[in-house]
């Protein structure tokens, strides 16, 4: 009996990021920030932070496996960077 074996070729990406004290929600979630237009007209858009970009990626192209390395997790207050999120992640 003859057995074809079939193989997957799955592309990963990844993308480190360090927690220090410094660094909150919207740090690594997102924000929304002011932008003032050509035309001088003041603009709110929300500027993605690494989880997000990340995120929308996987999304995006669920052919590929994404991967978010914390390091140093413990330097900063995970539950204030993760904040809503922070339950959904186990």
């Amino acid at each position: 009996m003859k057995y074809k074996q079939s193989i997957v070729m799955i592309q990963k990406e990844w993308r480190g990021w360090y927690f220090i004290p410094i660094i909150h929600y919207s740090d690594f979630v997102g924000q929304i920030l002011p932008k003032v237009e050509n035309d001088n007209k003041l603009k709110y858009e929300f500027t993605a932070g690494p989880f997000t970009t990340l995120l929308a990626k996987a999304w995006n192209n669920q052919c590929k496996e994404y991967y978010l390395v914390i390091e140093e997790i413990n330097r900063g207050n995970a539950p204030a960077i993760f904040g809503e999120i922070f339950p959904a992640l186990g």
